[in-house]
Parts: structure tokens; C-alpha cells; sequence
């Protein structure tokens, strides 16, 4: 990359906790309405929302989640380096030398980030 790529002409600094919060607040709410859309387009059609079982119990439907949830980050985090939040406080997710993440990397982060969610 040239040093007068954008991504170098940017000075690079850790974001502070306060805009931290905010971005996982705003990916929260775009999270929240994609989990929503995903689950209503499996339990509609289906009629599940009628039936005792809950379909949040199955393993198969909260895999399915999970994968809408991963799809979200790693999609973000590859192809923009930034998610809907990280976009409205101006935080960009690159690798050491400046360059885009790549899939292992956003896989890498996306599951460390479950089991240190996890570990509440």
C-alpha cells in the first residue's frame, strides 16, 4: 500500500470505552432487527409461534442465529472493515500493516468475542 492511502493517512488510535459502548449499542439494535426479521421468516411460514414448543430451544434454530450473527460481523468486518455502528462513531477495523481484514481474522475475533461474552 501507498503512504498515501487513506487507511495510512488516518492517524491510528484505540477508540475509548465510552465510543466503544456506543458502537455495540448501535450494532445492537441493527442485530437485534436482523435476528428478528430471521427468526419471523423460520416461525411464520412454519406456524411455530402457535405450538408449546419454543423454537428459541432448538439447537438447530439457534445455530441458525448464530450464523445470521456471523454473517452480520464478518460480512461487515471484511468487506467495509466497519459495522453499522463503527461507521457512525468513525472506528475502522484493519489488520497491523493497514490492510483489510481478512475471513480468518473476522472468524478469529467473532468467536473470541462469544466466548468472552460467554464468560458473563
Amino acid at each position: 500500500m501507498k503512504p498515501t492511502d487513506p487507511v495510512h493517512s488516518v492517524e491510528r488510535s484505540a477508540p475509548g470505552f465510552l465510543r466503544r459502548l456506543a458502537i455495540i449499542v448501535y450494532d445492537s439494535l441493527v442485530l437485534f432487527a436482523l435476528l428478528t426479521l430471521g427468526s419471523a421468516l423460520v416461525v411464520l411460514p412454519l406456524g411455530l409461534g402457535f405450538q408449546i414448543e419454543v423454537p428459541g430451544e432448538h439447537p438447530a434454530f439457534r445455530g441458525y442465529l448464530l450464523l445470521i450473527s456471523l454473517a452480520f460481523f464478518c460480512g461487515f468486518w471484511t468487506k467495509a472493515g466497519q459495522t453499522v455502528g463503527m461507521r457512525a462513531w468513525r472506528v475502522r477495523l484493519v489488520r497491523d500493516d493497514g490492510s483489510p481484514l481478512r475471513l480468518r481474522d473476522a472468524l478469529v475475533r467473532f468467536f473470541a468475542a462469544i466466548l468472552s461474552w460467554g464468560a458473563w
